[in-house]
């Protein structure tokens, strides 16, 4: 049998923990600066330190002795923070994706839609709770009613549906980008004589996903005109409550600094969409800042790629290997799929390089065949 030897994870030397140990006091700073003194939530900040001893012995240990060699082995403690640390969070996504293909999700087809939000309505999901719950419900009733309908036009009677859903907060680029990613069984359940029996949907076609979009987008107008934002000219009320919290969503969203000529600018509001929805590739469409894709499907024997699906629902934030510190000091930070405008890289500026503009973006990598 060959030795198993265990290397002791160190994230002091990913680029991640040493940008974020050389930067954070100075982050604190810009953030009160922009938002007139007022510090970040508690719980960010017990997040960023918690990460920061992420896998330092000197945080916690445990230490494990072998009787028959008398060797010891130290095990550091692990932060366990959401959304920030590629270690911890890649744990979780391993074991959720086990356990649900091997405890939950049955052996139907399954299919993934993923509904992309305007820019506004991530911003008022970002910290509103009840609201996101509310849309997700939403639209997650316009994707069931697909099923049931089709399912009741064959002939079924009583048909049950079955998902799951994941809400991401971010993108590819680390921006703030809330959206939805629901696995639906591909077909419905019906019972009769005490017998469940599985009836696999029709194969799906961009008009049927056209029609899903259409009705989520007005569940959804109506969900916001209950929350009393049908029409949202006023300041959001987290604004005044939270305002450093406030302006970090704002500038996730944005992909800009916070920081600038338009730290703390107001996002227009704009629930209107378009009269009809657009189609954009095969099972996509768009509606007025909404998007919908719906075209990734695992048949029932594919237990392998469901997991890796499920992987994907459940990814982490960041991925520690994309991410590169140049010798100027700043980021960058290789995309997952290159953009459909070419961009292949976002490079995150240094806050201690003196500022050449009122505002300041981050700047973008192009291939250099097909660059504008």
């Amino acid at each position: 049998m060959s030795a198993v030897t265990y290397a002791r994870r160190q994230p002091e030397h990913t680029v991640l923990h040493r940008v974020v140990t050389a930067r954070w006091g100075a982050a604190q700073e810009l953030c009160r600066d922009a938002s007139d003194g007022a510090a970040l939530p508690d719980f960010i900040v017990n997040a960023v330190q918690r990460y920061l001893g992420c896998g330092d012995l000197k945080r916690g240990m445990v230490r494990i002795h072998c009787h028959g060699c008398g060797q010891d082995l130290f095990v550091a403690v692990s932060c366990k923070v959401r959304g920030m640390c590629p270690s911890c969070d890649g744990k979780r996504m391993t074991e959720m994706s086990s356990h649900l293909v091997d405890s939950v999700l049955p052996a139907v087809p399954m299919r993934q839609w993923v509904l992309s939000l305007p820019y506004d309505l991530r911003y008022l999901l970002a910290w509103n709770m009840p609201l996101r719950s509310a849309v997700l419900s939403a639209f997650m009733r316009a994707v069931q009613r697909h099923y049931v309908q089709q399912a009741k036009m064959g002939g079924v009677a009583n048909p049950q549906t079955g998902a799951i859903s994941v809400v991401q907060r971010f993108n590819s680029a680390l921006q703030l980008d809330v959206h939805f990613h629901v696995l639906f069984a591909d077909g419905v359940w019906s019972e009769q004589d005490g017998a469940v029996t599985f009836h696999p949907a029709e194969v799906l076609n961009t008009l049927d996903v056209q029609a899903v979009i259409l009705d989520a987008a007005c569940r959804i107008a109506r969900q916001l005109k209950r929350f009393g934002y049908a029409d949202d000219d006023e300041p959001a009320p987290f604004d005044a409550s939270d305002p450093a919290h406030a302006q970090l969503l704002r500038a996730a969203i944005q992909g800009r600094q916070l920081t600038g000529a338009e730290a703390g600018s107001p996002l227009a509001a704009a629930w209107a969409t378009r009269a009809a929805p657009r189609p954009v590739s095969r099972n996509c469409a768009e509606l007025g800042g909404y998007s919908l894709h719906a075209n990734t499907r695992v048949h029932e024997v594919a237990r392998d790629r469901l997991e890796q699906l499920c992987k994907y629902l459940l990814r982490p934030a960041v991925s520690a290997s994309r991410l590169e510190l140049l010798d100027n000091g700043r980021v960058r930070l290789a995309l997952k799929t290159t953009w459909r405008n070419g961009v292949t890289h976002v490079t995150m500026p240094n806050p201690e390089e003196p500022r050449r503009s009122p505002r300041t973006l981050p700047t973008r990598s192009w291939q250099e065949q097909g660059a504008p």
